[in-house]
């Protein structure tokens, strides 16, 4: 008996546009890319709040004003200029993913019982391995050494300097070799068996006399080896300072930790333990540990252009084979930086 194929036009495009934008999206089942954990931190956090003309416009507050106090009775009230903010600026940087559907895909899958679910299936997958290809991109590109393009989202690594005057000099917009104060903090470590007092040390300064506090670390997988080691000592040397994995995970992400002064500590594939160091008058192979609080860097999605499916569109001259249509998954915005002076790096971290 002779089958016949699902027909391969505008009607059968429309349907599936329409099914790929209101599928609900599970967990992808595909392993082939590394976990986006510290993207996955951010999206919890994230702030849609996003101005238009391909920008984000942060207020930040420059300086605190010395003017009012107390007073008594008939005394003149005092007059003058309030706290003096500035306008931090965002770039807005973009992704995109193709989704191809090949005539022969739509063949196989037509003239059978099920067939249409059996397609709606394939793009549905095809969906899921898109997205996830963008927020691996967004991962790495977040924690690059240095911006690998001036087309990508913001390099958080590289706004967590040691030095401006050797990196990460302008951050939002902002000359922080000039504002120091929208500076992180930053100390360098060396042993970390031997100096663990610097991860203390820096875990004052991010709070800022008191008044803030950071709320959870991202490391590279050594130095996270070399922290879980000496959680199995420091434990009852240091009241309890850093603390054992004990099963305790990073919040709905099932991201094994451990803990610094009761707060969580990841660590991500993406980020060096080998970075050289040199040029910050550090070692030439060391690691870093970066304390963050969480709305002191948010990741700004543009509302309605976060994994967008846009489509279809015939296939071009340079796509392989050339039977078929297409889709794009998009998605825009960046890292945007508040009070960098919450968060700290621990750098040169060795053995």
């Amino acid at each position: 008996m002779a089958v016949t194929p699902t027909t391969f036009n505008v009607q059968l495009g429309a349907v599936l546009t329409a099914h790929l934008r209101n599928v609900e999206m599970g967990e992808p089942r595909e392993q082939a890319y590394l976990g986006t954990r510290f993207l996955s931190q951010l999206e919890k956090d994230r702030d849609r709040t996003v101005d238009g003309g391909g920008y984000i416009h942060t207020q930040v507050s420059a300086t605190q004003s010395a003017i009012g106090g107390s007073y008594e009775g008939s005394d003149t009230a005092a007059e003058g200029t309030s706290d003096e903010d500035t306008m931090a600026v965002t770039t807005l940087r973009f992704y995109s993913e193709p989704i191809m559907v090949y005539r022969s895909d739509v063949i196989k899958a037509g003239g059978t019982a099920g067939a249409e679910e059996r397609l709606f299936k394939y793009v549905e997958n095809k969906r899921k391995q898109a997205i996830r290809r963008i927020r691996t991109q967004i991962e790495q590109h977040l924690l690059a050494t240095s911006a690998g393009s001036a087309k990508d989202v913001t390099s958080f690594v590289e706004g967590m300097t040691p030095d401006p005057a050797v990196s990460g000099a302008t951050v939002d917009s902002i000359d922080r070799t000039t504002d120091a104060w929208f500076l992180n903090q930053e100390e360098q470590v060396g042993s970390i068996s031997g100096n663990f007092d610097a991860l203390e040390k820096l875990s004052l300064a991010c709070q800022m006399g008191g008044e803030e506090d950071w709320d959870y670390a991202i490391c590279d997988q050594q130095t996270f080896l070399w922290l879980k080691k000496l959680a199995r000592t420091y434990l009852s040397l240091n009241a309890g300072t850093l603390q054992s994995e004990g099963g305790r995970r990073m919040a709905d992400m099932g991201i094994p930790t451990i803990e610094f002064e009761g707060k969580p500590v990841m660590w991500s594939p993406y980020l060096s333990s080998t970075r050289n160091w040199g040029a910050y008058g550090g070692s030439t192979s060391g690691g870093a540990l970066y304390l963050l609080k969480r709305d002191a860097v948010k990741l700004c999605p543009v509302p309605d252009e976060e994994f967008v499916v846009e489509g279809p569109f015939p296939l071009e001259a340079r796509d392989t084979p050339k039977h078929g249509m297409k889709w794009h998954v998009m998605w825009a915005g960046n890292l945007v930086w508040e009070k960098p002076a919450c968060c700290g790096v621990a750098w040169d971290i060795t053995a």
